[in-house]
């Protein structure tokens, strides 16, 4: 009876190790993503403060957060704590982990006993590691990219103010690698394990991307090519754009109107940040199917464009400039280019990644296109009014 009391006890707690892991390899996931965004926006301010002629309005964005410095500072102070006092965690976590594991071997009752607790202890330290990590995530995301500026006052210096922000990044980075921690191990041999990688481009050898014509139900197409948000390429990008053949695709050929919110529909979708044509006006999120009129809105591309101004920050949305966008773009990040032409007809187009041209202001980013002209490759500012402001998004 005892053995079997043991061996239950022991199972429940793999278990409970099994759900540990889990949950510390998506907080992981969630940290590398964030921290990678971190190192956009350093790199951005990096370009920024480099620039000709921008001294006049650095200098004045410093003296607007010179009054959060210290404060800035303490924070910093913080996170390295943070980290630090998560790493003993982990080490306190690995030893706990081993001890119970060698006494769990041991038949003998009282020492069975000893590693239940031991266990208990370890799965207590592991969930106060996940509070402590979620914290370390909680702060780099709130005071550097939802509140950049602050960031900003650290130091006058921008070489210097780059450097921090990477060796931060980098410390969170190191933890999060280190070979011995829980998540890099498999939780039955503990042994280091490589991470299984996800193709970036989804293959569906039945599909209907050339013969679907024009059946806008939302559950209608199968795509050829579908990519994912944290596992872009630009390789993979430029797959899902080309494989709808916009140029030839009866689905986009105009009649009576045009399609270029159809295309971008269908482009978002396969890259898995959808921007809908059938959706709540409330919410903004799709609208439930099935389609009930009156229920929803179908978009145009004047809609799209306020559908991006309302609702795209909360979809992973984020404005930048034209330059931005293509760079963006050639990270095989999905990008949309939008005019809004109130009083008239709207249009929108995808931002694709270039052919190695230099970038020019004057020509836009490099884009595929249905409306009037329907094109694979182009320029946005080929077919875009003079007399309109033109907005640039992308998504992760």
């Amino acid at each position: 009876m005892a053995q079997a009391t043991i061996k239950f006890n022991a199972s429940k707690i793999h278990s409970e190790m099994d759900a540990a892991t889990l949950k510390v390899s998506q907080l992981t996931d969630t940290a590398r993503q964030k921290v990678s965004g971190a190192r956009r926006t350093i790199d951005n301010y990096a370009q920024l403060f480099t620039k000709p002629g921008a001294s006049a309005p650095v200098s004045g964005v410093y003296e607007a957060v010179n009054s959060e410095m210290d404060y800035v500072k303490r924070e910093m102070i913080k996170y390295t704590e943070t980290v630090a006092k998560f790493a003993v965690i982990c080490k306190e976590v690995t030893q706990l982990f081993e001890e119970a594991e060698t006494r769990f071997k041991n038949t003998n009752k009282a020492i069975a006993g000893e590693a239940r607790k031991n266990s208990g202890s370890w799965w207590k330290a592991i969930t106060d590691a996940i509070r402590f990590m979620q914290t370390v995530i909680d702060s780099i995301w709130n005071r550097i990219i939802k509140n950049p500026w602050s960031f900003v006052g650290i130091f006058k210096n921008p070489f210097i103010q780059v450097g921090v922000g990477v060796g931060i990044t980098s410390i969170v980075i190191g933890i999060l690698n280190l070979p011995n921690m829980p998540w890099n191990k498999d939780p039955e041999t503990q042994t280091d394990q490589p991470k299984p990688e996800t193709p970036p481009l989804i293959h569906n050898p039945k599909n209907n991307v050339d013969t679907i014509g024009k059946n806008w139900y939302p559950t209608a197409m199968v795509f050829k090519y579908e990519n994912k948000p944290g596992n872009r390429e630009k390789d993979a990008y430029n797959a899902v754009i080309d494989q709808f053949n916009v140029a030839k695709n009866s689905r986009y050929t105009k009649d009576n109107q045009t399609y270029c919110n159809m295309f971008v529909w269908d482009v978002t979708k396969a890259m898995g940040c959808e921007i809908p044509h059938f959706y709540d006006p409330k919410t903004g999120k799709n609208a439930s199917l099935p389609l009930i009129k009156g229920q929803y809105l179908e978009m145009d591309a004047n809609q799209m464009c306020a559908w991006l101004d309302k609702f795209g920050p909360a979809n992973g949305w984020r404005e930048v400039s034209a330059a931005e966008a293509q760079k963006m773009a050639n990270a095989g990040k999905p990008v949309v280019v939008a005019q809004s032409n109130p009083g008239g007809i709207g249009h929108v187009q995808i931002g694709r990644p270039d052919q190695g041209e230099t970038f020019s202001s004057a020509k836009g980013p490099a884009i595929a296109q249905s409306g009037l002209t329907n094109t694979n490759y182009a320029h946005a500012n080929d077919f875009m009014l003079k007399n309109q402001p033109i907005k640039y998004y992308y998504h992760d």
